[in-house]
This record gives C-alpha cells, structure tokens and sequence, in this order.
C-alpha cells in the first residue's frame, strides 16, 4: 500500500513540476531552472502565486485524480463502483447535507488543534518552509479573484484527492484490514501529502472525518461535498479579511461545534447503517 501512496504523491509531483515550468516559460519567459529561482526570489510579492496554484491543481487532476481512477480501472470491478462513485439506490448524493455540516462543526476544533501542532518542537528548517507557505496562501487568498481561487483550491482537491485518498486508497486499506485502521491511516497518508508539518494534526483529523463518511455512507460525494466546504469556507474567510488560519469566535467554538459534528455524524450513519467492519 504504501508504494501506493508514494506513487500517487510522485505523479502529482511530476505532473505539477512540468505544469509549472510550462506555465512559468510561456507566460513569464522564465525556462528551467530560472523558473524556480524567479519563484524562490519572490517570496514577498508572490508575483508568480498564480502559476503556482494553477500547476498544483493541474498536478492534482494529473497526479491524483487520473491515476486514482487508473489504478482502480485495473481491480475486479468498475473504476466508478471501487471509487464508490455510483449507487444502488440512485441518491449517490443522499448524506452530502450532514457530511457538510459535520465538517463546519468541526473548524473550531481543526483551528485549535493547528495551533497545537504549531507549537510542538520542530526543526526550523521545517517551520520556515511552512511559513513561505502560509504567507504565499495569505497573499493569494486574500486578494486573488473569489472564483479562480475558488476553483484551484476547493473544487479540484475535494476532487481529486478525494478520489485518491478516500476513493482509491482508503478502500485498498479497507481490503487488508480493519475499517478503523483504514480510517485512520488514510487519513494520516493525507495529513502527510500536504507537507504543512505545522499542520499535521489537523489535516489529519480532517482526512479521518472524510474516510468515516465514505466508509459509513460507502459513497465518495459527500466526502467530496464537505471536502469542499470545508476549503470553500476557509477561503472565503480569508477573501473577507480573516486570517485563514483563525476562526471568528475563538476556542470557545470548539464545544459546540462538536456537538453539531456528533450529532451529524448519527444522522449521516442513521440515514446510510455502515457495513460490518
């Protein structure tokens, strides 16, 4: 599995690395390694965010996406019905509404839990790249165009990656072991295909959220649903002026919010019953 994983992550590499350099080279004139340097000299006015956010979901389409459904085309059924894309009872979209409100009940806890993370012990060599990047999605949210950030950094990762992490290799986990550790380590594999290393934790319980929703509806789409609303929100609070990184409310939110994500999560399994681990 974890070759798997690796692959898949890979892919995405490949794929948004010569995306990038192709966007940086017709648009900018800027070829090879000249890109990289343009785009590691510009790390206060982040001219070049755009072609960055467009290689990353050009990658994920790539990476992910098509090689999820690609590796899932080669198991012993459909490559829509192991991706749980399809459904007996013709409501594939039956669930999204709780999964999406059980995620917004879940911010207040996924913000402080990155403030946790944020405060462990870590190299600096880690926390600065962490910084570059907050600071790069900052200045993109805040003022890059509400639709195209919109589209880049919540409709193609609740797509793709959830084709890959929740469709492809949370089933896979799912074939070799207990529903639980699949869970749990799909939702791990996730937190570590960011490279946000401040934001573990977090990213983490998010990815656990998203495969007990596959897992107890067996449908992928309201996984994908609350996967974008979740991002969707994040961004247009920071498109408001919020810092992305902190809710309005503060910690207090935090008891609250999991009582509607709890009591989300017992109409989303009353309305789908989970299968036999």
């Amino acid at each position: 599995m974890v070759p798997l994983i690796v692959g898949g992550i890979v892919a995405y590499r490949i794929v948004y690395t010569v995306a990038l350099l192709l966007l940086m080279g017709v648009f900018y004139d800027l070829w090879g390694s000249a890109a990289f340097q343009a785009i590691a000299l510009d790390r206060d006015t982040h001219a070049y965010a755009w072609p960055v956010f467009a290689a990353n979901a050009i990658g994920q389409i790539g990476g992910l996406g098509a090689f999820a459904w690609w590796l899932a085309a080669h198991e012993d059924t459909t490559a829509p019905r192991y991706l749980r894309l399809e459904s007996d009872d013709g409501a594939p979209w039956r669930g999204a509404g709780w999964a999406m409100m059980g995620i917004m009940g879940l911010l207040p806890l996924v913000q402080l839990l990155g403030r946790l993370n944020a405060a462990l012990p870590m190299p600096n060599d880690l926390r600065e790249a962490d910084a570059v990047q907050e600071a790069l999605f900052s200045t993109v949210l805040s003022s890059g165009p509400l639709a195209v950030n919109l589209l880049l950094l919540a409709v193609v990762p609740a797509v793709c990656e959830e084709l890959f992490f929740r469709g492809y290799v949370q089933r896979r986990l799912e074939a070799g072991g207990t529903a639980a550790s699949a869970i749990v380590l799909s939702g791990f594999a996730f937190g570590l295909y960011h490279l946000r290393f401040t934001h573990l934790l977090p990213l983490t319980v998010v990815g656990m959220y998203l495969a007990y929703a596959v897992w107890t509806t067996q449908r992928l789409r309201p996984a994908v649903a609350a996967h974008f609303a979740y991002n969707a929100t994040l961004i247009v609070l920071a498109w408001r002026g919020f810092d992305p990184g902190t809710l309005p409310g503060g910690a207090w939110l935090v008891v609250p919010g999991m009582v509607v994500t709890i009591w989300a999560l017992r109409q989303l399994t009353a309305t789908d019953a989970a299968p036999a681990a």
